[in-house]
């Protein structure tokens, strides 16, 4: 393959000569600040260069040029890198303290291909078109290291795939990041609110360094921006040309005492463009009759039925998908309307990006509106159970459902985790979006889980949204010990303060009244998080059947 690969190298005064490398693709700069780096980047692809590797030679050697071509021409992504963990580790931590569960902030071993846009410049191979959708780096931060990181989480958030290459060299670098570094990153990405909360949560583990937090924030430049979306999300460009028609999908709905909103959801089913080859309903009713007389009406349907005795969300969707026979599963849950070419969409993003698993946006239709989150296409950090389409292959891999979540919620977020941990990739097109009802009979509602869900405390004075046992027992799984404290913290401080509440200052003050109450709650709610961790992970493999 013909690829024009550029070098920015960045050096310390070292000239570099190596064969493999035409000085014409190489721009050497010698401590350059981001302007300069910038201006390197523009002069590449001006002279047509299609990626551009970035590399510090006092980091690593220079890795070979066919190396770095292979890894090109294997890779699904827009970015590879193989950045330390230990180099952003208390960003990650600041990070955690702001949104304790989020899927990017989890541990991932070191071996493993997976996505992370905890980029550096010390080693990192960049699509140059990316440049032009996303623009380069921000010089409004002190350091490379900043910036560097700061354009990776904006680059994922504009659907780029960020990719840690474990085939790259591990770059030694030697400088960490100063608490300067941390907060013009973290306004950067999540706004001035969310720098002063991270402030004070460092300060507050770390009282020694109060002094140089205090001072760090008063050396922010005022002029650092706060992340923004663009209005075109990025496209794939690793585009798979095989046809969706010779897809084979397996359709999976656990269902339980909600026979109306079932037979909505197979009408919606029996509409699709693209025709799924099996439909496997999985049965919790202790009537069995009931289901299978909404079922005889689907003649037309590849209806199939398990029964089970014992109802529960994990075991029933790992017996749905154990029964099925295609290589390709969608997921689904039994109070859901959703679009006739909902198959067709997921199955084509699929092959485009070459994901694990792609999934839409769930619309609660009782819900306030949540913001423009249409025209987005992106690495996901949530995988919804009821609107997913999965690949057999990577659930072989991570296992099934964790059956600690059988009648509690968070089971899809443990799968997403585990998704990532073997190196898969799930992608979110909010494009596709569907109608999720949130019945408040049946499902996981029969086991007392989700009863008040975000809808219903935005509207009501003293019902709350506080944490369930599942949540603490995912952060305690996947996460530093620190992620469940934060994830307390959080929950607590948000019963007295619910946005678009038509009443904030009396729904505040119900809050304030209603708090021992809470914090009472949460603490059983802690109490029974780490007991759930003594008896699980119970999670069942999936055979392969190649």
């Amino acid at each position: 393959m013909d690829l024009r690969l550029g070098l920015i190298a960045c050096t310390d005064g070292t000239r570099i000569i190596n064969p493999t490398w035409s000085q014409e693709s190489i721009q050497q700069l010698k401590n350059p600040t981001i302007p300069e780096i910038n201006i390197a980047i523009e002069k590449l692809i001006r002279s047509g260069h299609a990626w551009i590797f970035f590399w510090d030679n006092t980091t690593c050697e220079l890795p070979e040029k066919s190396a770095i071509i292979d890894m090109i021409n294997n890779t699904r992504a827009d970015v590879l890198h193989n950045t330390p963990h230990a180099y952003s580790h208390q960003l990650r931590q600041l990070l955690i303290s702001i949104d304790p569960l989020h899927l990017f902030y989890s541990h991932v071993d070191d071996a493993i291909k997976t996505i992370s846009w905890e980029s550096t410049f010390g080693l990192m191979l960049i699509r140059a078109s990316l440049f032009h959708d996303v623009g380069t780096f921000l010089p409004h931060f002190s350091s490379r290291a900043a910036s560097t990181l700061a354009w990776g989480r904006q680059a994922s958030r504009q659907g780029a795939i960020m990719e840690e290459e474990p085939k790259l060299p591990k770059p030694t670098l030697n400088k960490e990041l100063t608490y300067r570094d941390i907060f013009s990153i973290i306004k950067y990405i999540s706004g001035l609110k969310w720098m002063i909360w991270a402030a004070v949560y460092a300060c507050l583990r770390h009282p020694i360094h109060i002094f140089k937090i205090v001072f760090s924030l008063r050396d922010i430049h005022q002029e650092i921006p706060i992340s923004f979306h663009r209005d075109h999300p990025l496209q794939s460009t690793n585009k798979n040309q095989d046809t969706i028609e010779n897809m084979g999908i397996s359709v999976v709905i656990p269902s339980l005492h909600r026979y109306k909103n079932l037979e909505t959801t197979l009408i919606c089913i029996a509409n699709q463009t693209v025709k799924a080859i099996e439909i496997i309903i999985v049965d919790q009713e202790s009537d069995h009759a009931k289901v299978r007389d909404i079922l005889n009406k689907f003649s037309n349907l590849p209806l199939r039925i398990i029964s089970l005795a014992d109802p529960g969300q994990c075991r029933s969707r790992n017996a749905g998908i154990v029964s099925s026979t295609q290589q390709f599963i969608m997921l689904m849950d039994d109070d859901i309307e959703v679009p006739d070419n909902l198959f067709e969409n997921l199955s084509r993003r699929l092959k485009e990006t070459s994901a694990d698993a792609v999934c839409g946006i769930h619309h609660e239709i009782t819900a306030a509106p949540s913001g423009n989150l249409r025209g987005q296409i992106l690495a996901s950090d949530v995988m919804p159970g009821g609107n997913v389409l999965i690949r057999r292959s990577i659930l072989e891999k991570s296992g099934l459902f964790d059956l600690a979540y059988d009648r509690l919620s968070r089971a899809d977020a443990d799968l997403a985790f585990r998704i990532r941990q073997q190196g898969g990739l799930i992608i979110v097109d909010r494009n596709i979006a569907i109608i999720h009802h949130h019945e408040s009979h049946g499902g996981l509602r029969i086991f007392g889980a989700r009863n008040v869900t975000n809808a219903i405390s935005r509207r009501s004075y003293f019902k709350r949204n506080l944490l369930s046992p599942s949540e603490i027992y995912l952060a305690k799984r996947f996460f530093l010990q620190n992620a469940s404290r934060c994830l307390i913290i959080q929950r607590l401080l948000a019963t007295l303060y619910v946005t678009n509440h038509p009443h904030p200052l009396l729904r505040c003050l119900a809050g304030i009244i209603s708090l021992p109450f809470s914090i009472i709650a949460t603490w059983h709610t802690w109490w029974l998080g780490k007991k759930l961790l003594s008896t699980y992970p119970k999670i069942p493999m999936l055979s392969n059947r190649a």
